[in-house]
């Protein structure tokens, strides 16, 4: 996303509610500015061409490059998944050659073009923010967006091959434009929104989900308020979410029999009595980051088995990334370049966000109760609810922060639900502001070192 747009559009969102003086504004395209000289940093501090996570997205976007078919399940460890990262990856690679790059500069400018998806994530964050949240001034939105822009979890993940930022920003495109047909009922919001979830459905089975989601609420929408183009609302996007978004599943019903094909022994065993839901601490995160001694990360207990501490972690730190030398079973490459973080600043960053996590439960708390918000809410509790499903069904660990990256947004709008007047105002920016200073220096730091 050029500079420019970015700072535009943020402009011209702002200014829908609130008067963007010229001190404000420099201030946002200083963040704007910011996030690219992160994402820049981020690329050339990268101690391998693929990016900051080795999950063996890459393999299907060799296998593509190779072949020019769309790999399936057996073709590669993760070749299950829906195409569009290994087509994209296809055509830059296609690129790169054509210019004579070599291997490792192939895989490195695949890595940086996610990297500036990952600003359209920013940027559409940014303004599903602008369309739902309880307006605290523009300073107060300045705060939110630094949040959006320098979480850990979306700064590490953004310079990856794999499919996480590439789906969650097909998400947040799609919501952007639902919400804004929600409001306004302009038509072809609702056919871009379409297209985008077409397109999140075809990078990741999350995005299917949304895509289903969002085609339920159009339904009760038509249902209950019996708009005389209602109907014509709900085929015309269904059909577009159709078209763009279910070739995949219909081959993997027709050669796996299940639109959901894994690369795990899937049982119908329950395995929710491994987890746990009550434990939190801050020390075992912290432990992980110095006990670099050879272990799988799934040894760590914190890691593999604790709910609301591995999601922490992963959220404000590299918890997943740069813990001990080893991943998969096997010597873990990218430790040869270790991200030695400070460990007062890892445990400053994790206390830091402990009051803007409970702030935050605070105004989702409130958010249910706002009738605009229900599309939001309705992505949300399916996702987790299908998401804390799958993890109890599968027999290894799956405790990932990244695979609901998409739900970014909703913590600064939750932020701004509640003291919004006044003094209490300031205390809650004072208080929130810690985590979100931290996060900008945490993200710097792992970007320079």
């Amino acid at each position: 996303m050029p500079q420019s747009i970015l700072i535009d559009g943020l402009k011209a969102s702002l200014t829908r509610s609130t008067t963007l003086s010229q001190s404000t504004f420099a201030w946002v395209a200083s963040l704007a500015l910011l996030a690219l000289v992160l994402q820049a940093m981020l690329a050339w501090h990268s101690p391998h061409p693929d990016g900051y996570v080795h999950d063996f997205y890459s393999d299907a976007v060799k296998f593509y490059f190779r072949t020019s078919a769309i790999p399936t399940a057996g073709d590669c460890f993760t070749c299950y998944h829906p195409p569009m990262l290994p087509v994209l990856g296809g055509i830059v690679f296609d690129i790169a050659e054509f210019f004579g790059a070599s291997r490792n500069t192939r895989y490195a400018t695949l890595a940086t073009v996610l990297g500036f998806i990952s600003l359209c994530f920013v940027y559409f964050s940014c303004r599903i923010y602008l369309q739902y949240r309880e307006d605290n001034g523009r300073y107060f939105d300045l705060l939110a967006f630094a949040l959006i822009c320098f979480l850990p979890v979306r700064v590490i993940s953004s310079h990856a091959i794999e499919s996480e930022i590439l789906v969650a920003t097909m998400i947040v495109i799609a919501l952007f434009y639902f919400g804004e047909f929600m409001r306004r009922r302009i038509f072809y919001h609702l056919l871009i929104a379409g297209a985008f979830a077409g397109f999140a459905a075809l990078t990741k089975y999350t995005g299917a989900l949304v895509a289903l989601v969002l085609v339920g609420i159009l339904f009760i929408d038509w249902i209950i308020r019996k708009r005389e183009h209602g109907l014509r609302e709900f085929v015309c996007f269904s059909a577009i979410v159709f078209f763009v978004g279910v070739g995949p599943y219909a081959h993997n019903v027709v050669k796996h029999d299940t639109p959901f094909p894994g690369n795990y022994s899937w049982t119908d065993e329950n395995h929710a009595s491994k987890y746990s839901f009550s434990k939190f601490s801050i020390n075992r995160i912290v432990d992980s980051f110095n006990r670099k001694d050879g272990r799988k990360l799934g040894d760590f207990d914190s890691y593999s088995n604790e709910y609301v501490t591995s999601l922490y972690g992963q959220l404000w730190t590299d918890y997943s990334f740069f813990t001990v030398p080893t991943r998969h079973g096997q010597a873990y490459r990218m430790n040869l370049h270790n991200k030695e973080i400070p460990i007062p600043l890892i445990e400053a960053i994790l206390i830091a966000g402990i009051p803007t996590i409970l702030f935050g439960l605070i105004g989702g708390a409130i958010l249910l109760f706002r009738p605009g918000a229900y599309v939001l809410l309705a992505v949300a509790a399916a996702s987790v609810a299908v998401y804390i499903s799958w993890t109890f069904k599968a027999p290894t660990w799956m405790l990932k922060t990244k695979y609901l990256l998409f739900l970014t947004p909703l913590l600064p709008i939750a932020l701004s639900m509640f003291f919004k007047r006044g003094y209490v105002l300031f205390a809650k920016m004072a208080v929130i502001a810690p985590s979100v200073v931290l996060s900008f220096v945490y993200s710097f730091y792992f970007a320079t070192v």
